[in-house]
């Protein structure tokens, strides 16, 4: 029993000195499918890995009230949905996670 004890306050000291010294990441939210749309200028656009920083990088770049369209290269783009529209009674997800939509690139106001 003792024992027991001693390994627990072991592991508790060590999970609070971790913490103490920032050891441990900070859990950062991501995107979840269904709040965004990767916008591709054409059908031959090159693939791109949805890796856990990109979720991040959307999930940052998220508005309170208002859509927003982020560049992640050349050849895509990111169409953002707002905090308020998720958080709608009404809200549904977008279907299509990947579209294509050249006329997007054309323009000059993203």
């Amino acid at each position: 029993m003792k024992k027991l004890l001693f390994c627990c306050c072991i592991a508790i000291s060590c999970t609070i000195e971790l913490f103490a010294q920032g050891g441990v990441d900070k859990i950062e939210p991501t995107a979840a499918k269904g709040t965004f749309q990767l916008v591709f200028d054409s059908e031959n656009a090159p693939a791109i890995n949805v890796s856990q920083d990109v979720l991040r990088l959307i999930e940052s770049k998220r508005e309170d009230s208002q859509e927003n369209i982020i560049v992640l290269n050349e050849h895509v783009k990111v169409r953002i949905l707002s905090k308020n529209q998720i958080s709608s009674g009404a809200f549904i997800p977008i279907e299509e996670e990947y579209i294509v939509k050249p006329e997007l690139f054309n323009s000059t106001k993203h």
